[in-house]
C-alpha cells in the first residue's frame, strides 16, 4: 500500500538552485565593495575561514546555526584595523546587506518553478534550510506554507528540530505523511530517514551513494519530479504499455477477506459509496490486465489498491 503523502518539504541551496556560483559571486562582489571603502583586506583561504568559524563558535555557540551572524562576525574580524568602532560596524552592516542581496541572485534549476506550482495543487509545501536564503523573496514563495531556517530552528539539519517545527505548522500531518526532498546525503537524506520520513534525493551531479543506510530514490531533473511523485505515491503501478478500459468499481464492505456471493449490489458497497466509474490504464502483461471476456458483474479479488479516497477490496467489472 502506498503511503499517503500530505506534505512535501524541500531544502533550498543546491536543491532548488545551484548555490556555489551564487555564493562565490556574492563573496567576490562584497569583498570588492569592502576594499573600495577601507583598502586591501587579508581574507585568507578556505581553511582560514573554517578555522575562524570554529574560533567564533567557541566564543558564541549560536554562530553554529546563525550563519548571518557568522558572516557579520567574519567581516568584523577582518576589519579590526578599521577605526573608530562605529565606522567598522557600519561597514560590516552595509557589507552584509550587499552580500545577502547578492546571495538571492539565484537561477532556479530548469523545471523548479513549474514543478512547485503543480505540486502545490495537491500537497502542503514547506522549506527546511540550514541557509539564510528567503524563499519569499521569489515568486514561487507564494506556494509554500512555511519556511524554517536554522535561525528559526536554533539548530541545524541533520538534527530533528526543523522537522519537528514543520509538523507544528500544520494540522493532521505526521512524519508518516511527509516527504522530504534535498541534495545532501546527511543533512537531508539521513535526517529524514532517521525520523521515518520518506525522502527523494536530488542528485543532479550523479554522485555515488556513500552512506550505510539504504539509498533513497533519486532524481536528477526537476522536470521529472512531478511524475516521479505521482508514480510513487499516487499510482500503484507505473505504466509502460497502456490501453484504456472503463470499469465500474464497487467496494465490498462487510468482510474484506471474503467476496460477496453473486453479483455486487448497492447493499454490498461501503456506506456512502455506491459506484465509481474510472478510466484506468493497466500495464500490459500485468496479472489483472484483460477485461475482455470477463462477465459483467463478475467478482474478482483486487490485487492492488486503487488510489482514491475509498479502500476498495474487490472490484466488479461492469464495462470492458
Amino acid at each position: 500500500m502506498n503511503k499517503k503523502i500530505k506534505m512535501i518539504t524541500f531544502d533550498l541551496d543546491d536543491t532548488l538552485w545551484d548555490n556555489r556560483p551564487t555564493i562565490i559571486k556574492a563573496e567576490i562582489d562584497t569583498r570588492k565593495w569592502i576594499e573600495d571603502q577601507v583598502g586591501r583586506v587579508e581574507w585568507g583561504d578556505f581553511n582560514d575561514f573554517l578555522e575562524l568559524r570554529e574560533d567564533l563558535i567557541k566564543e558564541d555557540e549560536s554562530i553554529a546555526w546563525d550563519i548571518s551572524k557568522l558572516r557579520k562576525e567574519i567581516f568584523r574580524k577582518k576589519l579590526t584595523h578599521v577605526n573608530p568602532r562605529k565606522l567598522r560596524n557600519e561597514i560590516v552592516e552595509s557589507a552584509f546587506d550587499i552580500f545577502i542581496s547578492k546571495r538571492h541572485e539565484i537561477v532556479f534549476f530548469d523545471g523548479v518553478e513549474e514543478c512547485i506550482a503543480d505540486l502545490s495543487k495537491k500537497y502542503l509545501l514547506g522549506i527546511l534550510t540550514n541557509g539564510n536564503a528567503d524563499i519569499y523573496k521569489f515568486k514561487i514563495g507564494k506556494y509554500f506554507k512555511f519556511s524554517i531556517s536554522s535561525l528559526e530552528a536554533r539548530d541545524s539539519k541533520p538534527n530533528r528540530s526543523h522537522f519537528d517545527m514543520a509538523l507544528a505548522q500544520v494540522n493532521d500531518v505526521t512524519f508518516e505523511n511527509m516527504l522530504h526532498i534535498g541534495d545532501h546525503q546527511i543533512n537531508d537524506m539521513y535526517a529524514a530517514d532517521n525520523l521515518g520520513i520518506d525522502c527523494l534525493w536530488f542528485n543532479n551531479n550523479h554522485d555515488e551513494w556513500e552512506q550505510n543506510f539504504k539509498k533513497p530514490d533519486e532524481f536528477s531533473s526537476w522536470q521529472n519530479l512531478t511524475n516521479i511523485i505521482k508514480y510513487k505515491y499516487e499510482y500503484k503501478y507505473q505504466y509502460e504499455y497502456k490501453y484504456k478500459t472503463t470499469i465500474e468499481l464497487r467496494a465490498a464492505g462487510k468482510d474484506p477477506n471474503q467476496p460477496p456471493a453473486g453479483e455486487l449490489t448497492d447493499k454490498d458497497c461501503v456506506t456512502g459509496v455506491s459506484v465509481l466509474t474510472l478510466d484506468f490504464s493497466f500495464i500490459k502483461g500485468d496479472k489483472i490486465n484483460k477485461f475482455d471476456g470477463v462477465r459483467k458483474g463478475q467478482i474478482i479479488p483486487i490485487a492492488f489498491s486503487i488510489v482514491s479516497q475509498y479502500p476498495f477490496t474487490w472490484i466488479s467489472i461492469s464495462h470492458s
